[in-house]
């Protein structure tokens, strides 16, 4: 699986998998939540990011927001 990344839609970028880290890609879509394309659902839907790592009975959701 590739993972992508982009800032407004522009300027997508591959990750390499090998330097990728969880924690670093969750705190990039933490301080990025403009990344996760749902301008695809709706044009002006934005998301707001409440916390990363939040615990739950099932474990921790990696990053939470509405």
């Amino acid at each position: 699986m590739a993972i992508i990344i982009s800032k407004n839609g522009k300027g997508a970028v591959k990750l390499d998998k090998s330097s990728l880290v969880e924690d670093r890609l969750q705190q990039y879509i933490y301080d990025n939540p403009e990344s996760i394309p749902l301008y695809d659902l709706k044009e002006d839907i934005r998301l707001l990011m409440l916390t990363r790592e939040f615990a739950t009975s099932s474990g921790p959701i990696d990053a939470l927001g509405i």
